[in-house]
């Protein structure tokens, strides 16, 4: 009766264990600067390599008392990667990390702060292939 016990235990101490190993961590291998359009520009595709740091530019804000928001990303194929932050020259600059193969749109809008149902100011997209 203590071998069938014993060997329950062990079994469930090596299930366990083999559950908390830790994800691999993602790093990229290199980087790729994309401008963002508005959507009366044409938009083309911009192709990306597969787990590379994919940067996007952003404008300086029009309106004052908005920001720029994410509004539409999929993060199956693109994980945030560095926050969105202002840079000296009044700009903005976003960079997600390419994470799975396809077509995605990344799409940012200025919104007044906490009002996501308010009318945009400023919409401006990313689209990529992810290769």
């Amino acid at each position: 009766m203590r071998q069938p016990l014993l060997f329950a235990v062990l079994s469930l101490l090596i299930l366990a264990g083999a559950g908390c190993a830790s994800a691999p961590k993602l790093t990229p291998k290199g980087q790729v600067n994309v401008p963002a359009t508005t959507a009366a520009e044409e938009s083309r595709f911009v192709t990306v390599p597969f787990h590379q740091e994919v940067v996007i530019h952003l404008p300086a804000l029009t309106t004052p008392g908005t920001q720029w928001t994410l509004v539409m990303n999929d993060t199956r194929f693109t994980t945030p990667w560095r926050e969105l932050t202002a840079q000296p020259d009044g700009t903005f600059v976003a960079s997600f990390l390419a994470i799975r193969e396809g077509r995605r749109t990344i799409r940012f809008l200025a919104l007044p702060p906490d009002q996501r149902e308010a009318t945009a100011t400023q919409a401006y997209e990313v689209r990529i292939e992810i290769k």
